[in-house]
């Protein structure tokens, strides 16, 4: 950055200010050192940035430790589509240290988490709830978790639909196999299925 303020003949808190899009200057100033920015392949230090701005530009992505996930098509394209839209908006996507059964030791330096599937037991998707960082599930709470917005399938429809269809078709004993209850789509599923019989 003094490399940048240098070339354009500004003073480093100038260039800061100009290179970030903040500060009250002349046009000619705030292209003058962009220009030099650009010329001497200047790149924001991510972290002097976030300590100043308390962001990281980073989403936190919480998976249980079962490496069988990946295994699934689901999550690999749960994974992929969150990496598209990350990039998009300069993102980093960091896959967060996730064993269920003991605490973390330290906050995740990310801006906000995104945790696919909570299940109850998991302590660590409990913790990130409760951590006051963002958080946004992909499925529905299970009922005793921390609240959060959730962004997910109408399960419920979904199932009667298949119900309705497989009744009309002469189905009269469905059995219905779910995620556990431990689960909040597989709490779903078996209310919406008891409602249903």
């Amino acid at each position: 950055l003094g490399d940048v303020a240098r070339a354009a003949g500004v003073s480093v808190g100038t260039a800061s200010d100009a290179l970030s899009g903040r500060g009250r200057m002349a046009d000619a100033t705030r292209a003058s050192v962009r220009d030099a920015a650009q010329r001497l392949g200047y790149r924001a230090n991510a972290l002097a940035r976030g300590l100043r701005t308390g962001r990281t530009h980073a989403i936190g992505l919480h998976l249980l430790h079962h490496a069988d996930y990946f295994d699934t098509e689901y999550f690999r394209e749960f994974v992929v589509g969150v990496m598209e839209v990350a990039v998009r908006y300069d993102y980093d996507l960091n896959l967060l240290s996730s064993n269920p059964e003991r605490k973390r030791v330290a906050a995740p330096q990310v801006d906000g988490i995104i945790i696919p599937d909570p299940i109850a037991s998991d302590a660590r998707a409990i913790e990130l709830l409760r951590s006051g960082i963002p958080v946004i599930a992909g499925e529905r709470l299970p009922p005793e978790m921390p609240p959060a917005p959730v962004i997910g399938i109408d399960h419920e429809s979904a199932l009667v639909e298949l119900l309705d269809h497989a009744y009309a078709a002469g189905a009269r004993r469905p059995v219905l196999f779910a995620a556990a209850e431990q689960s909040g789509w597989g709490v779903v599923l078996r209310d919406a299925f008891a409602r249903w019989c």
